[in-house]
């Protein structure tokens, strides 16, 4: 289920443990997670967002770097062409140029930008023989810095690296704990041996059923039978 009606519902289910913790615990439930499953849902809600947040930075980031990187990668392809020209009479330059050119990753294109722009800068006076746009290396130098900010989004908000994501689905097993704990002891069809005494007088709104408890409690009647 979404996370805020799950979120809703262990509050629901707060409100009721609280007006029975007297049965409850006397059935053996640990009144500390009675008392503690406010923070726990309030824990969840907060993490929830945070997550919410970084995901769809996340999304955004990889539509910018969608639009972005084919306007880069033809910068790049323009800057190689035009300094490989320029610096042809310069063995040394020509080398720094084709080590940029054999690396196609996106760390590559961006950490290339940079260098191309550097390169450009540190040798004027080819570049202005051939007639070279000087407003190009300061082109690259930002698209560089730009892409390197998206890049950046978007990895963060990959879910196997994602601290965002790591500590929200940890407070939903914290909570989930919790929850579980309370319905085994406040639903008597699912621990029947333990507190039989309230097989006929259950707590009402603890159990929200699913086809897994469905199959429980048919599985316990059964038994009775």
């Amino acid at each position: 289920i979404p996370i805020n009606v799950y979120i809703q519902e262990a509050k629901n289910l707060s409100h009721w443990a609280l007006e029975d913790a007297e049965v409850l615990t006397a059935a053996g439930l640990d009144p500390v997670l009675i008392t503690d499953l406010p923070n726990r849902c309030e824990a969840l809600s907060q993490a929830e967002a945070v997550w919410f947040v970084e995901k769809n930075t996340g999304k955004e980031a990889a539509k910018k770097w969608a639009t972005l990187s084919p306007l880069a990668y033809d910068l790049k392809k323009r800057l190689l062409m035009d300094l490989s020209f320029a610096f042809r009479k310069h063995p040394d330059l020509l080398k720094a140029l084709h080590a940029i050119k054999k690396k196609n990753s996106q760390a590559a294109l961006i950490q290339g930008l940079n260098d191309l722009g550097g390169l450009g800068r540190k040798e004027p006076e080819p570049l202005s023989a051939i007639g070279f746009d000087m407003s190009l290396l300061d082109q690259a130098a930002q698209t560089s810095a730009d892409l390197s900010t998206v890049l950046a989004d978007a990895n963060n908000s990959r879910i196997e690296c994602s601290s965002a994501k790591k500590n929200r689905d940890r407070a939903y097993s914290l909570l989930k704990e919790a929850i579980d704990e309370i319905r085994l002891v406040a639903v008597p069809e699912k621990c029947v041996v333990r507190i039989l005494a309230l097989l006929f007088d259950p707590l009402d709104g603890y159990h929200r059923p699913d086809v897994q408890e469905e199959m429980v409690r048919e599985d316990i009647i059964a038994e009775k039978k």
